[in-house]
């Protein structure tokens, strides 16, 4: 069943790319080889952010995605005090190598309450951490930890909420260095998430990752096909709970479009304008099942590819606070 696109609901969160420079040359990341695809080298500049907030007062939650590293934009003080004083609340979810951050900025997140922050730990030595995190400093990562939680105790503020992420990699998930990262995640009083390779590294004892993370592995990887089916991985609701907007205000839609839809800028033509353009219209028509919108970005996406295949397109359910 397809919903009715007579009305529009307008959504309180976005997506907002904030840095696509990295410090870093992770083997799994593009980006940290200078390899940008259609997103370009740059980043959200705080002008640009606070006319984005003054045309779209509607926009009340934004994650500042990244495929780079957020901390290296040199207006984010700027735009963490701005969005304070207009009540919008920033979150960086998507995960930060927090190696490199002006303590100015660390003070900032506590004082104009950054709501949450994803941490990448990924290893408890200099060793380990440079093994996957290339080019990165374990000790000032956690000196900078640290001090954000300082300055926490200092202003006596919750905020930001702070996980640290932990991928199992072969160099890092002996039952040792699993056992001294949930030690370093306790005297940094941090809740701590294992999580998988996405590049699908299974390790040769199963059953003492289990025991340790509480991750379950299988020795056989799902095909293709099924890797994507829902829940575990469905961007397409992005367009309608939190679009993806690029550091420069092309109307992205979801995290696997790196070209814009058309030519739409949010920032020349406000948020409202671009959901109500026609090509997004049939973009999410078509997402739930409806007519081949041929110039659509997602027609080159293997994710839609992959709801056609299934049958699996987006349900009304799913997107009924839309």
């Amino acid at each position: 069943m397809l919903l009715s696109f007579d009305t529009l609901k307008l959504p309180e969160r976005i997506r907002l790319e904030t840095c696509t420079l990295c410090q870093l040359s992770c083997p799994g990341c593009a980006f940290g080889r200078g390899e940008y695809c259609n997103f370009g080298a740059g980043y959200l500049k705080y002008e640009d952010f606070e006319k984005f907030v003054q045309m779209n007062p509607f926009v009340k939650i934004v994650e500042l995605v990244s495929h780079g590293e957020i901390f290296l934009n040199p207006d984010l003080q700027k735009i963490i005090e701005f969005a304070y004083s207009k009540d919008v609340s920033l979150t960086a979810w998507h995960g930060v190598n927090f190696n490199d951050v002006e303590d100015g900025a660390i003070e900032s997140m506590v004082k104009y309450d950054f709501k949450g922050m994803c941490i990448n730990l990924d290893g408890t030595s200099q060793e380990t951490y440079e093994k996957y995190r290339r080019n990165g400093k374990f000790p000032p990562m956690i000196s900078n930890v640290k001090s954000l939680c300082e300055y926490k105790r200092k202003y006596s503020s919750a905020w930001p909420q702070l996980i640290l992420s932990y991928v199992i990699f072969e160099h890092n998930s002996s039952r040792e260095e699993l056992r001294r990262a949930k030690q370093i995640a306790e005297e940094l009083c941090i809740d701590l998430y294992f999580r998988k390779d996405l590049l699908g590294y299974i390790p040769e004892d199963i059953e003492m990752i289990r025991e340790e993370t509480g991750l379950v592995y299988e020795r056989v990887i799902p095909k293709y096909t099924d890797a994507f089916l829902r829940p575990q991985f469905l961007p397409c609701t992005i367009l309608w709970e939190a679009p993806v907007i690029n550091y420069d205000g092309r109307f992205l839609g979801c995290h696997l479009n790196d070209v814009g839809i058309a030519d739409l800028n949010v920032f020349d033509l406000g948020l409202k304008e671009c959901l109500e353009a026609p090509i997004v219209q049939n973009m999410k028509k078509m997402l739930m099942g409806g007519e081949l919108s041929e110039d659509a970005p997602c027609c080159l996406c293997w994710n839609y590819r992959s709801l056609v295949w299934n049958d699996a397109f987006i349900t009304a359910e799913e997107v009924s606070f839309q």
